[in-house]
């Protein structure tokens, strides 16, 4: 009977450090992820930070629709607002011609290649 407790406790807590070891891996891997995430899109937006700064040097803009609003402003309604506080609008460019190959901002506010 005292074997039979013994089989129970040990089996007991090797069942523990393998949920123990399957939780500690699964957050390990969730922490690996959301860490890769962070990586890869800071890489991307400094892609394209540094395209956009290569287009300014060295295209031409040949359409200004996108909304531009200073630091701490939110577009709504027309202007761009801060709690109680408004300004107008001012228009970046949307669109540059580099010697042929169009660079468009889409819908995402990423610059691409038009087709």
């Amino acid at each position: 009977m005292e074997e039979n407790i013994k089989r129970i406790e040990e089996k007991s807590h090797t069942e523990i450090k393998r949920i123990f070891i399957i939780l500690i891996a699964t957050l390990l891997f969730v922490i690996l992820i959301f860490y890769g995430y962070q990586k890869i899109t800071s890489n991307a937006i400094k892609e394209q930070e540094k395209l956009h700064s290569w287009l300014i040097d060295n295209c031409n803009c040949t359409e200004k629709s996108h909304i531009i609003c200073p630091s701490g402003y939110e577009y709504k309604e027309g202007y761009c607002k801060s709690g109680e506080f408004f300004t107008l609008i001012s228009k970046g460019c949307s669109k540059y011609d580099c010697s042929g190959t169009l660079y468009i901002l889409n819908e995402e506010e990423k610059w691409q290649k038009e087709n």
